[in-house]
């Protein structure tokens, strides 16, 4: 395969979670692929109350996942700055779907729900070829990306809290 059909089959996810003292929590996911000399990006995001940070990136990577097509074939890279996602999803997820999404203290993994859809879309070979997730930290070479993700979670989560209290209200 040529570098040219690789950059056409390739998608770049970054993905962030944001939680408050309060458990709200908002979510980030930005697509980016570069296709025929065109960049193309997609950010898509929201908000969940009573939830952990790794729950919010999970989700992220769950909807950024399930925002790429069905018919086209893709390898994806994933970038996240939660260990415990990067972990799961590079480890751990293959795992515990062998040993009937168990983990060896014979329990189920924390948000159990949201791995096993995951899977279902990393192990999907129609929809995705191969991924790869690479840990963030602030010297990487994608800090642009990085901190957009960082930033419209935050924002999806002010705008939650905005929700919240305005139904509170009425």
């Amino acid at each position: 395969m040529s570098k040219t059909q690789f950059d056409k089959m390739k998608v770049n996810l970054w993905v962030s979670g944001t939680t408050d003292q309060e458990k709200n929590g908002g979510w980030c996911a930005h697509l980016h692929c570069f296709i025929n000399g065109k960049d193309y990006t997609k950010t898509i995001g929201g908000y969940a109350s009573k939830t952990t940070l790794t729950r919010m990136s999970l989700l992220a990577v769950y909807h950024g996942l399930s925002q790429l097509r069905k018919d086209k074939p893709v390898f994806v890279h994933i970038y996240t700055s939660v260990v415990q996602v990067s972990t799961g999803l590079n480890r751990n997820m293959w795992k515990w779907a062998q040993q009937g999404w168990l983990t060896t203290k014979n329990e189920h993994p924390k948000h159990v729900d949201l791995w096993q859809q995951i899977y279902g879309i990393l192990s999907d070979n129609n929809r995705v070829l191969s991924y790869k997730v690479h840990l963030q930290n602030h010297a990487s070479g994608d800090q642009p990306y990085r901190l957009l993700t960082i930033n419209n979670s935050a924002e999806y989560l002010l705008k939650g809290k905005q929700d919240l209290y305005e139904v509170s209200l009425t």
